[in-house]
């Protein structure tokens, strides 16, 4: 009688359908579309549900201009993040008329680009929100025949990559920006000048909320002029491998800047407790710290960490292996502890669960732990990351009840077969598992955990020397709910994604490299 009722219900509307499927991911949406035609033509006529797609340009313009423009004006419109990769970039003004008003999220990579061409194109993106900028090659010697006489006052994030002419981008952009609320620039190989970087920090000062520096050599006189600059108001500042010698500017900084909510001074050579708890006092609802505990004369105290008690995410760093104490840290706030070359003690480990009641993403990183984590530690985590840690059987030992344990990732560690199989039946709700440079799983080893985690959604496996085919193939059989299948550096896998998704026709996304590993199949 029941089923009788239910198969009388009238179809739901389309109006109806779409208002559900505003709740998927686009790779559920992607999924969606295959289940009929009325589903496949809602997905496909809703300009909000097709902006969640990302209309993909990489290594794509392999035929004439005459193709490709005409391939670009056909496109749906309402695409509003575009991957642009590996591609010559066209300066076809009809192209970017049509597409560009509706582009929000523009990534440019791994491009052979001219300067000059960039400029061109911005001008017929007035609504882009996020750039991420980071080309193979630049050229800019035509950069100055290029009227700049348009301003992008919505873009609010920009990412610039390393490349030989940073400066000339830089200048590029700090004329047609001044709202700019997130800026990060990573010096890689390059060094920028410093200037030109201080003047686009000048220029959107009024709206610049983060800073993201990552590999940059900083004069003496660098942070004194931020920490001077005149209605800057950041609440993020990161500067991540960027050596800092005098711990006095950081301090004057944290004057300079007290709604600072994430500060990472990974390379700032802190050597007193003193002036760590002194940049706590300043920064009141700093959130997110990261610091290195290389110099530091003495052990971290606890009263250095007491101050900040908003804190929700710390991470400490040592090159040296470091060994503290820390037993006396309470914070009702803490949820991410990360520790790198630091090894915390047995006092620490057994008070961790009552002083870090929140607690449920922990990172260990190069460190040596002798003594085992305690089991209601264990149970209150959902995330552990451990890369190049010893002794992993006290970490990750079999007990009478299971672990709400989320995501997974081992790097670099001594993972063994028995190991991995513990983690399949103590982590039953594991939706993504990452293993890289684990030298003794073998295929055996992924098919147990595949069949056995219900719930998996994202698998990586990189570098992984005893994983072969079969292994990709059991995926594809057994995963029903995977999302994600990565495989990189697999050595024993021959058969390359375009097979795959040829012969097996998976449901979810497979990424095999890097393809030069490959043979077409």
């Amino acid at each position: 009688m029941l089923l009788m009722e239910a198969a009388e219900l009238p179809p739901l509307s389309g109006r109806i359908l779409e208002r559900i499927f505003q709740h998927l991911s686009a790779f559920q949406l992607g999924r969606a579309r295959l289940a009929c035609r009325q589903w496949n033509e809602v997905i496909s006529g809703s300009p909000q549900l097709v902006a969640k797609f990302r209309l993909s340009l990489e290594r794509f313009f392999r035929g004439g201009e005459t193709e490709r423009d005409f391939m670009l004006e056909n496109v749906k419109t309402c695409y509003s993040t575009v991957d642009y990769g590996a591609s010559h970039l066209i300066q076809v003004e009809q192209v970017w008329v049509t597409i560009g008003p509706n582009i929000r999220h523009l990534i440019i990579h791994d491009c052979w680009l001219d300067l000059s061409k960039v400029g061109y194109m911005l001008r017929y993106l007035p609504n882009l929100e996020e750039l991420t900028f980071t080309p193979y090659f630049l050229e800019s010697d035509m950069i100055k025949d290029v009227k700049i006489d348009y301003r992008m006052d919505k873009l609010a994030t920009l990412t610039v990559g390393s490349t030989d002419r940073i400066d000339d981008v830089l200048d590029l952009f700090k004329q047609i920006c001044s709202n700019l609320v997130v800026l990060r620039v990573c010096c890689k190989k390059f060094d920028c000048n410093e200037e030109k970087l201080l003047n686009l920090i000048f220029a959107s000062r009024d709206t610049l909320q983060e800073i993201s520096l990552k590999k940059y050599n900083f004069e003496d006189d660098f942070l004194p002029k931020i920490s001077s600059m005149d209605r800057l108001e950041l609440r993020r500042l990161s500067l991540k491998q960027c050596y800092i010698e005098i711990e006095e500017d950081i301090f004057n900084l944290s004057l300079a800047q007290p709604l600072l909510e994430h500060l990472d001074i990974q390379s700032a050579q802190l050597r007193s407790n003193e002036v760590l708890v002194k940049i706590a006092q300043n920064l009141p609802y700093l959130r997110s710290l990261k610091i290195n505990l290389n110099k530091l004369k003495g052990s971290l105290m606890d009263e250095s960490l007491n101050c900040m008690s908003e804190l929700e995410h710390l991470k400490l760093i040592s090159e040296q292996p470091k060994r503290i104490d820390i037993s006396k840290f309470q914070n009702s706030n803490l949820a991410k502890l990360s520790l790198s070359g630091v090894t915390l003690t047995m006092n620490t480990l057994e008070g961790i669960s009552n002083n870090l009641p929140k607690l449920n993403n922990l990172t260990l990183e190069c460190s040596e732990h002798k003594s085992p984590i305690p089991q209601s530690v264990l149970h209150s985590l959902e995330s552990l990351k451990l890369k190049q840690v010893t002794n992993l059987s006290t970490i990750i030992y079999p007990t009478k009840s299971t672990w709400d344990l989320r995501q997974l990732q081992v790097i670099s560690c001594d993972l063994s077969g028995k190991s991995l199989q513990t983690i399949s039946q103590q982590c039953p709700l594991l939706e993504s598992v990452h293993l890289e440079s684990t030298y003794y799983v073998c295929d055996r080893d992924v098919q147990l955990l595949c069949r056995t985690l219900k719930r998996l959604r994202s698998l990586s496996l990189v570098d992984c020397r005893l994983v072969s085919d079969v292994t990709v193939e059991n995926v594809i059989v057994h995963c029903r709910k995977l999302e994600y299948l990565r495989m990189e550096y697999c050595r024993k896998v021959k058969k390359n994604r375009r097979w795959y998704n040829a012969q097996m026709k998976p449901r979810f996304k497979i990424s095999i490299g890097p393809e030069s590993w490959y043979k077409d199949s």
